[in-house]
């Protein structure tokens, strides 16, 4: 059983039973810390934090125990479910959020989920906020009488309009070229975003 935390978050195998790994406690813990950190002098039903997930089994039970620990400390949700860590990141600045968390372990095995933390810039914590994190004692937790809401959009449409606004994609040189293109998405929502961009870019 493997558990690591680092500036990108917290990851590790999950359905241990003994060693450290991502268990349930270790992922309601992680978030409390970072709930905990992010509003310090903030109201937390002032802020809106986006979850978004891949497409590991485990992401669904994991997304709903973040989003039930949020709610449950007074923050808003704002859920993309199945997506990608860039569409958080962009959903943060456009909807003027106060963080994010994406539900991925990107490249590690099946076995594997963890958190992705992103502050309200849309950017991977630095060492030294991610230090801060870790270290947030819950014994200084904020309570709130407040219960959260959440809100689910899907952030497909905003994120590929995003990438086709660039000045470096020449849609109309791509579609005259009549590319075919086969996609391996494996399993996950590159096999949702890469196809629909190549679509929109005039591909098949």
């Amino acid at each position: 059983m493997v558990l690591i935390k680092s500036i990108s978050g917290v990851r590790g195998t999950i359905n241990g039973t003994n060693k450290p790994h991502l268990s349930d406690d270790e992922i309601v813990k992680c978030i409390k810390q970072f709930v905990f950190w992010i509003i310090q002098d903030k109201r937390p039903h002032d802020i809106t934090v986006v979850i978004g997930r891949d497409g590991r089994i485990s992401g669904e039970h994991i997304v709903n125990l973040v989003n039930a620990t949020l709610i449950n400390l007074g923050v808003n949700v704002l859920y993309l479910d199945l997506t990608t860590t860039p569409s958080v990141q962009i959903a943060i600045i456009n909807e003027n959020c106060a963080a994010g968390i994406m539900v991925s372990a990107s490249h590690n095995p099946s076995n594997w989920n963890g958190l992705k933390l992103l502050n309200s810039k849309g950017e991977f914590l630095s060492k030294t906020e991610g230090e801060e994190v870790f270290s947030f004692s819950l014994n200084t937790a904020h309570k709130t009488d407040y219960t959260g809401s959440i809100r689910t959009m899907n952030y497909l449409d905003q994120h590929i309009s995003s990438i086709l606004r660039l000045d470096e994609v020449d849609t109309q040189g791509v579609e005259k070229r009549a590319f075919k293109i086969v996609i391996d998405g494996i399993n996950s929502s590159g096999g949702v975003y890469v196809p629909y961009l190549l679509h929109k870019m005039g591909a098949s």
